[in-house]
């Protein structure tokens, strides 16, 4: 929504505000159509290759919200047509129980609700078999209250990024002041909860799993896990977890 009020703004200053609105409205409904047919077409893709994933399911890995970044060797899902098959992490996982090896995500549990995220992870649980891992990679949000809360110099290098990765609330070269860096990485990307450190593990230990360890992006406890993470910067909070062998 950030991204389309920006447009609208310069809508109304170079159309008027009835075309600027007319025009607001069809991007709407476009892109609420295009995401409809897209779960549409996934759940619809879901009946021819799911049975042959199922299949090579046993003992694999899982990737969890893969969004273009499609693994070999993995079983990738997400939403619509993105992964190898749609999977809603907020429902049932369409496998059986202990089954995978690794499960993995990044980048994923801060688009859920509480609840979603609950559910994501207690489904990991479930599929995984005994003894096996999950990886989870999402928003710190210790880090950023930390940043909001440190010397404007200090946060200056995390506050330029933000602007640049949001080419459409910021102008070319505009830095991002602490509130809005704040502000942003609670609402804007559809982001829907942040985690830190001390509540993930609350809520991976609540739902059974144990031996949890934060690692650095990058690094793991085996080949398995190393190496996964695509973002390496600051301000990433990476988990893992094995269930009870």
């Amino acid at each position: 929504m950030t991204g389309l009020g920006a447009k609208l703004s310069v809508c109304v200053r170079r159309e008027g505000a009835l075309a600027a609105l007319d025009r607001a409205w069809e991007r709407t409904l476009t892109a609420l159509a295009g995401w409809r047919l897209s779960h549409a077409l996934g759940r619809l893709r879901n009946c021819f290759v799911l049975p042959r994933w199922r299949r090579r399911a046993g003992g694999s890995k899982l990737n969890l919200g893969c969004g273009p970044d499609r693994r070999p060797g993995w079983i990738n899902a997400d939403l619509g047509l993105t992964g190898d098959l749609h999977l809603d992490v907020t429902r049932r996982f369409p496998f059986a129980d202990d089954t995978f090896a690794l499960v993995y995500s990044e980048h994923l549990l801060e688009h859920l609700t509480e609840a979603g995220a609950a559910n994501c992870v207690r489904e990991a649980f479930r599929v995984l078999r005994p003894g096996g891992t999950l990886r989870l990679s999402t928003p710190d949000l210790a880090y950023f209250v930390a940043m909001y809360q440190a010397p404007p110099e200090q946060s200056l290098a995390h506050r330029k990024l933000n602007a640049e990765v949001s080419p459409w609330k910021y102008p070319p070269g505009a830095v991002a002041t602490p509130a809005q860096m704040l502000n942003d990485a609670f609402r804007l990307w559809e982001h829907r909860h942040l985690w830190d450190e001390q509540d993930l593990r609350a809520l991976l230990a609540a739902t059974g799993f144990e031996s949890i360890v934060r690692y650095t992006p990058g690094q793991g406890s085996s080949p398995e896990t190393t190496g996964l993470e695509r973002r390496l910067g600051d301000g990433t909070l990476v988990l893992e977890a094995r269930k009870p062998g």
